[in-house]
């Protein structure tokens, strides 16, 4: 880093009631044995076998509405942070799972790796770039904060969340793709826009017609058949991923593989000059591109 300072533009600006409690009957558990005597043999195996229905399909009903009706938000900055085996809202429960009457669902709800290690921690230098600085020189236009939010944005709709979820639905058996976000959304910085968009869904960035232009229609048309066919479809796993905020998958990506390797890689291997001080005013923002929409 040259330690240069330099001027840049940023454009985007119960009430308590009273009751006696009655007496227990004393013989209310002599009243109670006798009636039970009085139960056949076939009544006490109906009341077993509805217990046991019962112990079988309560779990199966939580699990079955939980992946296929809406979801809560489900943020997942890191692996450690759910714990699968303890939760019902992941697996199908029941006593009976060593006979194979249910098949157990572990769905990967990530999209992308996690980071192994802080491979960032190099550019992390302390600075805070978010500060206006004055000085004599105009930075060029692609070292402006505004146009790196742009390329940040940009990268990670259209590059790697995409990608990603792609190749999700490859796996999953489909043969269809996601057509690229049109660049009234990808390309848009502006605090209001991002400040709805980050606590949408995906699902709902999809379906919402609102966002896109008249120009934006056959990816938007074509995007909203692939959602629609998932929801029909009831795929647990691709259910889950489309119902998470926009917001979430931008926080996984931060600490993913992808963006601090990969994309640091596609900077570092630009046309276009991308030295010290670019990528760490990219990270620096990029790190408090969520904090900037919603402040």
């Amino acid at each position: 880093m040259n330690g240069q300072i330099t001027m840049e533009n940023d454009s985007t600006n119960v009430t308590e009631n009273n009751f006696q409690m009655a007496r227990p009957d004393k013989n209310i558990g002599k009243k109670f044995l006798a009636k039970k005597r009085k139960f056949s043999e076939e009544d006490r195996l109906i009341l077993i076998g509805e217990e046991v229905k019962e112990t079988i399909e309560i779990p199966f009903k939580k699990a079955f509405l939980f992946n296929f009706l809406e979801l809560e938000d489900i943020c997942l900055l890191s692996e450690d942070e759910i714990i699968f085996e303890n939760d019902e809202r992941y697996f199908i429960k029941n006593s009976k799972k060593e006979s194979g009457l249910f098949k157990v669902i572990n769905p990967k709800i990530a999209l992308f790796k996690k980071a192994k290690e802080n491979s960032l921690q190099a550019y992390l230098t302390g600075i805070d770039f978010s500060k206006k600085i004055r000085s004599s020189k105009t930075l060029p236009n692609f070292k402006q904060k505004h146009y790196i939010r742009v390329s940040i944005k940009r990268n990670f709709m259209n590059n790697y969340l995409l990608t990603a979820l792609n190749k999700k639905l490859e796996e999953a058996g489909f043969n269809i793709s996601f057509e690229k976000f049109p660049q009234s959304i990808a390309v848009n910085v502006a605090k209001d826009f991002n400040n709805n968009l980050m606590n949408m869904k995906l699902k709902d960035i999809f379906k919402n017609e609102d966002l896109y232009n008249i120009e934006d229609r056959t990816n938007f048309e074509s995007n909203l058949k692939i959602v629609d066919k998932i929801e029909k479809e009831g795929n647990p796993e691709l259910n889950m991923i489309l119902n998470r905020k926009f917001r979430c998958l931008f926080e996984e990506y931060l600490n993913s593989e992808e963006f601090g390797i990969d994309e640091i890689n596609r900077l570092k291997n630009s046309k276009v000059e991308k030295d010290e001080y670019y990528i760490e005013k990219y990270i620096f923002l990029a790190q408090h591109f969520i904090e900037f929409c919603t402040q």
